[in-house]
């Protein structure tokens, strides 16, 4: 009896001791868990190369050996002060790195919030590397433009110099998330659409990067066609395929699994840029995923001829047909590991590949995508 009661009082002093870390340091676990649990958080490729950016910084594979990419290099001397990988874009030799910070959109005491980074393909090596003081989330190029998407607003860049870029265009509005992105040309007009998360979608024209202005801005529960409402939700990524942007659509912490919990796919015409048309395409909550990620999923969206995946925790990825591009069709739920794996990053190659990142590790899977 004494032998367990000593025990008893030993796991309740360890539990004291562990609330308080937790109270006084609250990203220890994370720290600690995040220490060898190194996931992913985005994919690109080009050709056979394939890059992955997460909590291991920047992975560079070649994708020679089908279902299972060979690790060539990697570089990870950015990721101090909880700085990790989290999107990027390459061209000719270089490839450029959104970083930021994985403490939570209110936390201010970090000392660094993101890095732009700008390296060598060859070896990884960093060339350029410029601090923020925004989250950096992604980066797309359009000529010798990069821009680069973040919390909270976005950034333009001339990169005709990649080893001396210069910003040509700033933009920062408090409590906003600009995250995943594309752009559309219209019109000899340049545009980009960005995802906000629970705001939902705002169109930027940037024909003239140094005098950008906004376009338009779609709530994500107004304005449905129709005149149906959503309940609120966020949207963290698109595609466009002009006349039409394809967005994720996925709850928000406090709707996730409640009454207002949707999944699926939004969908906007914007044919008319005056007269945007904004509809949705559920996922039936008979496929709905069940293990919960940070941010509530789809949060990825990749396309592939006339086909759109949206990543979708362990069922692997949401596939929806698009051969009638104003009324997308839901397919089912395609296990891109094989095994359940929790998936957050999705990518689909012009030679008809998917790959898919883990969540927690630093795993990559490919799929050879079957259109049938």
């Amino acid at each position: 009896m004494k032998k367990l009661i000593a025990i008893a009082g030993g796991i309740f002093i360890c539990l004291i001791i562990l609330a308080g870390v937790n109270k006084y340091n609250p990203y220890l676990r994370t720290d600690l868990f995040r220490s060898f649990a190194k996931g992913n958080w985005y994919i690109l490729s080009e050709k056979d190369t394939i890059y992955t950016m997460g909590y291991h910084g920047v992975r560079k594979y070649i994708a020679s050996d089908p279902g299972n990419p060979e690790l060539l290099i990697e570089n990870d001397d950015f990721c101090t002060d909880r700085i990790i990988g989290r999107g990027g874009c390459e061209k000719d030799d270089y490839l450029y790195v959104t970083a930021r910070s994985f403490l939570p959109v209110k936390v201010k005491e970090n000392r660094r919030s993101g890095e732009l980074l700008v390296l060598k393909k060859s070896d990884l090596s960093i060339v350029t590397q410029l601090k923020s003081d925004m989250k950096l989330v992604e980066a797309r190029v359009k000529g010798d433009l990069l821009v680069v998407s973040g919390i909270p607003g976005f950034c333009i860049y001339n990169i005709s110099s990649p080893g001396n870029i210069k910003e040509v265009f700033s933009w920062r509005r408090p409590g906003k998330e600009y995250q995943g992105f594309d752009f559309i040309e219209k019109d000899e007009n340049i545009f980009v659409a960005f995802s906000n998360f629970g705001d939902g979608l705002e169109i930027w024209d940037i024909t003239r990067p140094e005098t950008a202005s906004i376009v338009c801005s779609i709530p994500i529960e107004k304005q449905m066609w129709g005149g149906k409402e959503l309940p609120a939700g966020q949207s963290m990524d698109l595609v466009a395929n002009y006349p039409y942007i394809y967005a994720t659509l996925g709850p928000l912490s406090e709707t996730f699994k409640t009454e207002n919990d949707r999944r699926g796919l939004l969908v906007y015409d914007i044919s008319d840029l005056n007269n945007i048309k904004k509809t949705a395409v559920f996922i039936p909550r008979p496929d709905w995923y069940h293990r919960k990620t940070g941010d509530r999923q789809p949060t990825y969206i990749t396309q592939y001829k006339d086909r759109l995946y949206l990543n979708f925790a362990e069922k692997g990825v949401a596939v929806f047909d698009i051969k009638d591009a104003a009324n997308p069709g839901y397919r089912g739920t395609l296990d891109v590991s094989g095994k359940g794996a929790l998936i957050q990053p999705i990518h689909a190659t012009e030679s008809g590949k998917l790959f898919a990142g883990s969540y927690y590790w630093t795993d990559v899977y490919e799929l050879e995508i079957n259109q049938n």
